[in-house]
């Protein structure tokens, strides 16, 4: 698999080479296979920004949602590997090519793998009504049933962090899909559900008044936001981390030259200082990768997720 990955950008011809020091010469396409308005939304918005700063042509952005998001995956799978469609789109893309049980593409050799832009952080979070100061007090029934779990989606991150902590500590969880990470939010505050897995933002001022209580971070090390909640390794499960993270992808067998201009161009774009201003670092962790990086990426993270939906038998259909 990475190798398909690394031929996808690494065939470089003086053809290529010569196309990239001039590319782009007219607008290049964005798509992202979700609705405006999520966090996906706005990083595709802020690259498009930072991209048309750097290399002189506009990238417009171009919701393209539906079927799970492989309607606009589709349109890309299917462009010509010029550099003027591209896909802007979150780790899921690698999870929904596992759960779904029709795919019109193959999630990596279809397409060129640019540049990892950034992870977000997660955390897991309970209700306060639910007595518990640590994950593995979770092992404990909720008066001898599960727990209800809220999930954002079937094979989000934070289901698949959910299934790990089953599957890992034994938690008595009793999974429940929402159809968004707002709407799981809020149940959680309310007391509707236990409890959930959240990026560190939407709830870091919830869990500061007190409305939830944090018990653990996904990522390797805790973070600067909550410097006393520990990480899910630190919590029993060894070596487990999870993230969701966003990337830049292009048409399979889009020209190497032409991807390494456009990962360098973002990775410049995202040192500016008002990156910080937009995504606080404790929430959004700029990667901004090489081509050859993000593959790696790919690889690992593809791998790490089927094992996951295996083990824990997840299917969308």
């Amino acid at each position: 698999m990475l190798a398909l990955a690394v031929l996808a950008f690494g065939g470089i011809t003086s053809s290529g080479a010569a196309d990239a020091q001039t590319y782009p010469t007219r607008t290049v396409r964005l798509i992202l296979p979700s609705p405006p308005g999520g966090g996906t939304d706005v990083v595709a918005h802020t690259l498009a920004q930072k991209l048309t700063e750097a290399l002189g042509q506009t990238f417009i952005v171009e919701n393209k949602p539906g079927a799970s998001g492989t309607i606009g995956a589709g349109l890309v799978a299917k462009a010509a590997a010029d550099g003027y469609t591209l896909m802007i789109s979150a780790s899921v893309h690698l999870i929904n090519a596992l759960i779904l049980k029709q795919v019109p593409y193959d999630a990596v050799a279809d397409f060129t793998p640019i540049t990892q832009i950034a992870e977000v952080p997660l955390v897991v979070i309970v209700h306060p009504s639910v007595k518990a100061g640590a994950i593995g007090d979770l092992a404990k029934k909720n008066s001898g049933a599960d727990w209800n779990w809220a999930v954002a989606a079937i094979g989000s991150p934070d289901h698949l962090v959910a299934e790990s902590m089953r599957q890992m500590l034994g938690l008595a969880l009793n999974v429940v899909p929402y159809r968004g990470m707002g709407a799981a939010i809020a149940d959680t505050v309310t007391g509707q559900v236990a409890g959930m897995t959240s990026p560190v933002l939407p709830v870091i001022a919830q869990i500061r008044d007190g409305r939830v209580r944090p018990l653990a971070v996904t990522t390797t090390t805790r973070n600067v936001a909550l410097p006393d909640v520990p990480t899910l390794a630190e919590s029993g499960m060894t070596g487990f981390t999870m993230t969701s993270w966003y990337g830049l992808w292009g048409p399979r067998d889009l020209p190497g030259p032409i991807a390494e201009r456009l990962a360098e161009a973002a990775r410049k774009g995202f040192q500016d200082a008002d990156i910080k201003t937009r995504f606080p670092p404790e929430s959004f962790q700029v990667i901004c990768s090489t081509p050859a990086e993000f593959a790696r990426t790919i690889e690992a993270e593809t791998a790490r997720y089927a094992r996951i939906v295996h083990d824990a038998k997840i299917s969308a259909d």
